[in-house]
């Protein structure tokens, strides 16, 4: 699902919506007109609804790649209400050092982790991931999109092992009791690799 959401998406920034609604407009034009030009002939009933039909399909997708958002990636997941329901979060919010347990969900690994964030600007490099495994994981965090109070981030100079690397989604979101939901997600041909875990900052 998360593939044909990425697929729906990338088309949104490419000729194919325009294309589409071209498309319907001209099979619409079929369907009342008969023909266009001398290549295309609905000269028959059936015809003429099939086109019809065809028109208005390639119209609605076409427009609605133009209109619909298609959110990519998980969202992270807890029984702590989100602290959107006591008012918005700011990335100021999120300063600070984070620490708690990371819990695979791909494998039955688990690992102490340490999540710090200073200042926070779109397309920043303002945090890091440390997780004292054996080797240890350790690497940067950039902030690369922001849904409501669900902060994305993609994970930067890592010390690439079987399950520390480049790439991939952190979402962080802050929860009414003020830990961090934390989940992460990375998929390859080859590779998944999903994550979660609760942190609670320092010094509170």
């Amino acid at each position: 699902m998360k593939d044909f959401l990425t697929v729906l998406k990338e088309l949104q920034n490419t000729p194919v919506p325009l294309l589409l609604v071209g498309g319907g407009i001209l099979f619409l034009f079929v369907a009342v007109g008969g023909q266009f030009g001398a290549k295309i002939n609905a000269d028959s009933e059936t015809r003429h609804k099939a086109a019809g039909i065809i028109g208005i399909v390639l119209l609605f997708v076409g427009i609605g790649l133009y209109v619909v958002p298609f959110v990519v990636g998980p969202t992270p997941t807890s029984n702590e209400p989100p602290i959107s329901d006591g008012g918005e979060t700011s990335a100021e919010d999120l300063e600070g050092e984070w620490v708690g347990t990371l819990v695979s969900e791909t494998s039955d690994f688990t690992s102490e982790m340490t999540i710090s964030l200073g200042s926070c600007k779109l397309d920043s490099v303002c945090g890091t991931i440390f997780v004292p495994d054996n080797p240890p994981c350790a690497g940067d965090l950039q902030l690369i999109n922001i849904q409501g109070n669900i902060f994305e981030f993609t994970q930067l100079n890592m010390e690439v092992s079987e399950y520390c690397v480049d790439g991939g989604q952190t979402y962080l979101q802050l929860l009414a009791n003020n830990s961090l939901s934390y989940a992460f997600h990375y998929e390859s041909a080859d590779v998944l690799i999903a994550s979660k875990g609760i942190l609670q900052k320092t010094g509170e």
